[in-house]
Order: C-alpha cells, then structure tokens, then sequence
C-alpha cells in the first residue's frame, strides 16, 4: 500500500543539495574561497523517508556525502501542497507564491474560462518548439539572478529540466538559456528570451536527438527485483519493463516522468561542464539541474513504485 504523501511536501534534501553547493562549513575559522561553480539540483518527488529507505544502496560520495557534509535544514514547511513549478520558485525566491508570482505550474484565467502555463509569454517566440514561454512572472530576484550580479554579468547560468516551467524557474530572468524537452518533437527547446544556445545542447538535438534514439532505450531495473527493498512478492514474476516506442504520441511526454530522463540530465550537465568549461571563468557560473521522481504517467500498474 503506497503511502500517503505529506502535504508539507518536505525539502530537507533539495535545500541541502543546493546549499551545500553554495557554501562551506559554516563553522570554519578561516575565510571560506569563493565558489567558481555553483550546481543547483532540484529532484521533484525524492521525500525524506526515500531516503532513509534506500540510503543503505548509495556510494560514498553522492547522496551520502550532501547529508553528512551538507547544510541540512529540517522541518522546512511549504505551507499548502506545491507543485514541482512553485517549489522550485519557492526554493530560488525565498518567498511565497503570493510574493513571487508563481502557485503552480498552470494557472486558471477566470476571464477566458482556460487553463494556461505561469510561463506563457506571447511576445517571446521559440528555439526548437513553437511554445512562447519567459519568466515574466516571476515578480522576485531568484538565486539564479544574485549569482550573475554578483558577476556583474561574466558569470553564466544555464539549466536544465524536463519541465519548461521548471527549467525557466531555475534560469530566473537573467540566465543564459534553460532548456526543456518539447512534447511533440522530443527537442531540447528554449525561449528566444534567453539569448545563448550552448553548442553542447545544438550538436545533441542535431547528432544525438531524442527522436532518433528514444525508440531503442528499454527501461527497466538497474537490480534485479530482490534487491529492492518493500517490493510486493509478484515484481519478481513481472518485473517493470517499458519501451518507447515510436508509433506512442505521447512517448515524449512520458519519457519526462521516466527515470531515464534523469540520466539525460546528468549527461547534459556533464556536456556543458566540459564544453562550456563552466567554473574555469573569472565570475562564478551556476548550473541548474531538475531532476524527477514523480509517478511514472504511463504506468499500468496501481503500485507505482
């Protein structure tokens, strides 16, 4: 039986992956260096009791470490339950969505009787998508946006989600670019707000597109299912197994709530680290990441875990 999630939606560890980027120990006597580097991760889903459930599977130097070493805040409250979009604004802005502007992902305009996303911008046009998105509505400063003042615009911020509300939330208002997957293509698309498209992401939806690799990736355990702790008994006879396959509509849509799309991530970021040489610069540079653990959309089983 799953669970009941807690409304307060806990940020123990998201506050702590940022945190323990942006400072050292608060407790060292000498002057702490300035960070050339800052990573900011944002996980949608990842609650404080999966970690305590599956701590004993993590190496040393991963989540281990951002919870010994980290800044590690407890009893953090939203207040009401928030979406992935206004937690993530929450955690960049430092203020509520009556003060920040954003309440949620998607919006409802009483007027026009529709629903609409918090990003919609019809005066920006897009790069790879036909979507017209900006941060227009974030009404405050955000972490991202401190970090290219402090630079006094040398500095780069770029991010990457598979959300666009998510990606443009973490770029704030004055990043480089953040990208998001496009629902229908499966492109890595952008703003025209945002005025840099790294060379990293143009070689991969040129050379290595989604569209042109999706369909061979199989999803499936990276253990076998006796390794996984509180399984139910028939996940061993019917282990998860999906595939996207080319002839599904929404294969993209659903490649964003898959655990793959993680992995996307991951090696995005190591592309822009490595291309862009982000922390080498005399300004500080920030990479945004936005990581999933919500339920899989295209889960044919109750038990989504």
């Amino acid at each position: 039986m799953r669970r009941k999630k807690d409304p307060r939606i806990t940020v123990r560890l998201v506050t702590a992956l940022i945190a323990s980027m942006v400072t050292l120990s608060v407790a060292a006597q000498a002057p702490s260096p300035r960070p050339k580097l800052v990573v900011g991760i944002v996980i949608d889903g990842l609650r404080e009791d999966y970690l305590d459930l599956l701590k004993g599977y993590f190496g040393e130097n991963g989540f281990k470490l951002l919870m010994r070493d980290g800044v590690m805040l407890d009893n953090v409250n939203y207040g009401t339950a928030l979406d992935a979009t206004a937690a993530t604004a929450m955690i960049y802005s430092g203020a509520s969505p009556s003060v920040n502007g954003i309440p949620a992902a998607f919006v409802y305009d009483a007027e026009m009787r529709r629903q609409y996303p918090i990003v919609l911008d019809p005066s920006q046009i897009g790069n790879y998508t036909d979507e017209t998105y900006s941060p227009k509505s974030i009404r405050v400063s955000t972490l991202s946006d401190e970090v290219r003042i402090d630079g006094g615009g040398i500095g780069n911020v770029y991010s990457v989600a598979p959300s666009p509300s998510q990606s443009i939330i973490l770029a704030g208002h004055a990043g480089n670019s953040a990208f998001w997957i496009n629902d229908v293509t499966g492109r890595w698309a952008t703003t025209a707000y945002y005025k840099d498209v790294p060379q990293p992401m143009q070689a991969r939806n040129f050379s290595r597109s989604l569209a042109s690799r999706l369909d061979t990736l199989t999803w499936k355990p990276s253990l076998s299912p006796e390794s996984y702790p509180d399984l139910p008994a028939y996940k061993k006879y019917y282990p998860f197994r999906h595939q996207f396959l080319r002839n599904d509509l929404d294969r993209f849509r659903n490649y964003k709530t898959s655990a793959p799309v993680n992995t996307e991530v991951t090696d995005i970021a190591a592309d822009y680290i490595k291309g862009l040489r982000l922390g080498t610069h005399d300004a500080m540079d920030m990479l945004n990441l936005g990581y999933t653990l919500a339920p899989f959309a295209a889960a044919k089983d109750a038990d989504n875990r």
